[in-house]
């Protein structure tokens, strides 16, 4: 009798502890991804070639997240033009069309994004075609561990040598 209880004891606590595991994370998730909502502003740049990072003044980002919906307000000046865009990202890789920048100036590709959270990351990656060949880009959007600065990393490899990008800001709202 002692041990049918202790075994129907044990088979309740594991039950237990698998929903309250599914429901953390489950919970963890829509925590975690709502922490990158907000005003950001940007204080450095990082890359792996110096002399090709745009040296942007006034770069700020509006985040807003619904649901598997992650949108980014852009706001710059590059080369005294301003510059203003939204890009919407879902973070289920259902895939979304985005404008993003030819050559900083000259105008905008349209491309087809895949986005997924994984990680405690939005990851989002898209290709474009240039005359040397095919640039596949990766973008990586991670919170520091205190939360008060976001890295937006970029890594292109393909037609040219890779490179890798980082914009770091810092939460104002």
């Amino acid at each position: 009798m002692k041990v049918a209880r202790r075994l129907l004891f044990l088979i309740v606590l594991t039950g237990m502890a698998i929903s309250f595991v599914s429901g953390q994370t489950k919970s963890d998730f829509q925590l975690d991804i709502r922490a990158f909502a907000g005003k950001w502003a940007l204080v450095s740049t990082e890359g792996t070639r110096r002399n090709s990072i745009p040296n942007f003044e006034n770069y700020s980002l509006g985040i807003s997240i619904s649901g598997n919906e992650f949108k980014v307000q852009r706001n710059f000046s590059y080369s005294g033009r301003n510059f203003e865009r939204t890009e919407l990202y879902f973070t289920d890789n259902r895939g979304e069309v985005n404008k993003v920048p030819k050559d900083r100036s000259k105008g905008f590709y349209e491309t087809k994004t895949k986005t997924i959270w994984k990680n405690g990351q939005i990851i989002s990656r898209w290709s474009y075609k240039v005359t040397e060949g095919w640039i596949d880009v990766t973008n990586i959007y991670r919170l520091s561990p205190d939360g008060k600065s976001l890295i937006c990393e970029s890594i292109y490899k393909g037609a040219y040598p890779q490179e890798t990008f980082r914009l770091i800001f810092q939460r104002v709202i």
